[in-house]
C-alpha cells in the first residue's frame, strides 16, 4: 500500500515534468510564432530565428528556409535537448540578428508583417499557453 509520502512525491513529480512540458511547449510556440510570422523574400529572415539559454545568440547565417520548417525544427531540437528539470529556471532567447529586424518588427518595412513578428506572438502566447495548461493532467 502507497503511503501518504509516496503520494507525495508522485505528485511532486508530476508536477515538475507538466512545468517543464509547458516551458519547453512556450519556448516551442514563441519560436513557430515569430518564425512563421516572419516575411518571405528569400527566406533568410526565417533561417537566421536562434535559440539560446542565458545568452542571446547572436550569430547569422546564409542560409535560407522559406517555409520555416528546418528553422523550427532545429530550435525544437535544441529545446527539447535542454530544457529540463534545472535548466528550466534559465533564461531563453529566440532571437534574429539580421540587421534588418527591427525595421520588420517596429517600421512595417514588410507588407507580409506591417504588425511586425515578435509583438504579435508574445500577445498570443499567454492564451495558447493557457489552453496548454489546462489539457495537462
Amino acid at each position: 500500500m502507497s503511503g501518504f509520502g509516496d503520494q507525495i512525491r508522485g505528485f511532486t513529480k508530476k508536477t515538475n515534468d507538466n512545468i517543464d512540458k509547458t516551458v519547453q511547449y512556450s519556448i516551442i510556440l514563441a519560436a513557430q510564432g515569430v518564425i512563421l510570422k516572419s516575411p518571405v523574400d528569400t527566406g533568410r529572415f526565417r533561417a537566421n530565428w536562434q535559440f539560446g539559454i542565458d545568452v542571446q545568440n547572436t550569430t547569422t547565417t546564409e542560409t535560407t528556409d522559406k517555409s520555416g520548417r528546418q528553422t523550427l525544427g532545429g530550435i525544437m531540437a535544441q529545446v527539447r535537448a535542454n530544457v529540463v528539470g534545472d535548466a528550466a529556471r534559465g533564461v531563453f532567447w529566440i532571437s534574429n540578428s539580421l540587421p534588418y529586424g527591427h525595421r520588420l518588427e517596429f517600421e512595417g518595412w514588410s507588407k507580409q508583417a506591417p504588425a511586425g513578428m515578435v509583438r504579435i506572438t508574445l500577445a498570443e502566447l499567454p492564451g495558447a499557453v493557457d489552453a496548454y495548461v489546462r489539457t495537462l493532467q
